[in-house]
């Protein structure tokens, strides 16, 4: 299901290859195999994957998060998480989104400096993992959050946004593997094939079948 297009954005950035159908050096085949496309995204499925499902929606082309993006991005964002919530729902499963974007100046930001938000089956539960750990915006994040580290979390009842300038590296995957008692957060020591695959069965399955 992968396809070609031009050349990534930056020859330097995994998710950009990954973007467009190619192999990234640390991202291997099937984690950049294209699950679902719209006009500005792809999904993906994780590396270390949290949960059976665990998949990346990820921009076409090179961005800081959600935040720094055109008003059309964002909405087809919007467009593409409906479609990814009812496939959810009509697999009994809700589910729960989630970003680190924003700028990575001073090493505070997200890991992977390329739009992509966590898609987190079975775990709308988790909304909190973040309380206590950043502070909160009680609403909307203010206009100037895309020049600085910000971290949201949605479920189907409400969504959280956090100002992340403090964070440290994987911040949201520390919390959630606390939330569920597992040790094995970290994509990088522990990539999770056989998951991997059960993602892929997850986000291709018809739900009638």
């Amino acid at each position: 299901m992968a396809f070609t297009t031009t050349a990534p954005d930056r020859s330097d950035c995994e998710l950009c290859t990954a973007a467009v159908g190619m192999t990234p050096r640390h991202f291997p085949q099937p984690v950049n195999r294209v699950l679902l496309r719209s006009r500005h995204f792809v999904v993906v499925p994780a590396l270390g994957p949290l949960v059976p499902g665990h998949a990346l929606v990820v921009g076409r082309r090179h961005a800081g998060g959600l935040l720094t993006t055109a008003d059309r991005v964002q909405a087809d964002y919007e467009r593409l998480a409906s479609r990814l919530r009812a496939h959810c729902a009509l697999l009994g499963r809700d589910l729960l989104e989630l970003e680190h974007g924003g700028t990575t100046t001073g090493g505070r930001g997200p890991c992977i400096d390329h739009t992509h938000v966590h898609l987190l089956p079975g775990l709308s539960h988790c909304i909190d993992v973040l309380e206590g750990r950043l502070p909160r915006w009680e609403a909307a994040p203010p206009a100037e959050a895309a020049a600085r580290p910000y971290l949201w979390v949605r479920n189907a009842a409400e969504t959280r946004w956090y100002d992340a300038t403090r964070a440290i590296g994987q911040e949201a995957r520390r919390a959630i593997g606390r939330a569920l008692q597992i040790d094995d957060w970290d994509w990088a020591l522990s990539p999770g094939w056989d998951m991997i695959k059960e993602t892929i069965g997850f986000w291709t399955r018809h739900p009638h079948a």
